[in-house]
């Protein structure tokens, strides 16, 4: 899959969404998780990152909003939903090893974590 439908899926993913907050019965925490998984798995663009290890501030940064997500969609108990986004980021890593152009990290992981703790 070429990088731009990967692109593609995780905006329209987004937006569906986004869509979802206010039309009831359409769920929005489905959509913005395959959104992230979607990125997740999206080809990287060439070039060097802005220091050594931005993409660990990304992980942190990106499961700490899906957490915050999480708590305004009331998903309890919180535990439960931490310990989901684990698994989660567990998951994308998981499928990055299976991807020709990414490639699997525990670094990664223990970012996400982070993210989840912080």
């Amino acid at each position: 899959m070429t990088r731009w439908l990967w692109w593609l899926l995780a905006y329209a993913s987004l937006g569906i969404g986004i869509v979802g907050i206010v039309v009831p019965g359409l769920p929005t925490v489905p959509f913005v998780l395959l959104a992230a998984f979607a990125l997740a798995l999206a080809p990287t663009g060439e070039g060097e990152d802005w220091f050594t290890h931005a993409d660990k501030l990304r992980h942190a940064l990106a499961f700490g909003a899906l957490l915050m997500l999480g708590w305004l969609a009331r998903i309890q108990p919180r535990w439960l939903l931490a310990g989901g986004l684990l698994a989660f980021g567990a998951g994308i890593e998981l499928a990055q090893g299976l991807t020709p152009h990414r490639q699997a990290s525990l670094g990664d992981l223990a970012a996400d974590a982070l993210g989840i703790l912080m």
